[in-house]
């Protein structure tokens, strides 16, 4: 869970001027914002080489069927 600071109510200002910008500004109230855990990134990693495979596979698939022949439709 995100740490909330409500003790002041920032602008962008404010937030410009801050070294590390690790958090994110909402309404005025900074909210520190943590890194994903190694499980975490982990599964986005197997889950983005999963799903770049099935749509590389896909557009194969897709690439070898070729438009002969466009012809208008009559109504």
């Amino acid at each position: 869970m995100a740490d909330v600071y409500e003790e002041y109510l920032y602008t962008y200002s404010d937030y410009m001027e801050w070294e590390l910008k690790e958090g994110e500004l909402i309404d005025g109230i900074a909210y520190e914002i943590p890194a994903p855990s190694t499980t975490h990134q982990a599964i986005s990693r197997a889950l983005f080489i999963f799903t770049g495979r099935q749509f590389s596979q896909m557009f194969f698939l897709l690439s070898r069927c070729k438009i002969l022949l466009i012809l208008p439709l009559r109504g």
